[in-house]
């Protein structure tokens, strides 16, 4: 059962989160929005419900902003984990925002999802 209060958009962006535990790892930004993030990680993963710090470079208004934001990992996967962002500044909230509308396609985990599969929208 999906809990987001925002969508989020498919991205393809690298990046680089920083665990207390496991050091810097770098990973992929698979999708994003204003409420968390999914990132591929090949190897070592870290904890559920610990903190990150996640680093990226967003590019906007013609240039290349860096993005630093915490997040908590709320799920794991064999690909990834899911983060829920804590608290944006209002830099990284915009840069955020601004890349789940310059995203290609639809948002993702739009429609209800049921026993697996997601609704056919029409």
């Amino acid at each position: 059962m999906d809990h987001r209060y925002n969508s989020r958009r498919p991205i393809f962006l690298d990046a680089v989160i920083e665990s207390r535990a496991l050091g810097r790892i770098p990973c992929r930004v698979k999708n994003i929005g204003l409420g968390g993030v999914f990132l591929e990680i090949p190897r070592v993963k870290p904890a559920l419900n610990s903190v990150v710090e996640l680093s990226l470079s967003v590019p906007l208004n013609g240039t290349s902003c860096r993005c630093q934001m915490f997040g908590i990992v709320v799920h794991q996967t064999e690909r990834g984990v899911g983060l829920m962002f804590e608290e944006l500044s209002p830099a990284d909230k915009a840069a955020v925002k601004s890349l789940a509308e310059s995203a290609p396609g639809r948002f993702t985990h739009k429609l209800p999802i049921y026993a697996g599969r997601t609704a056919n929208p029409g």
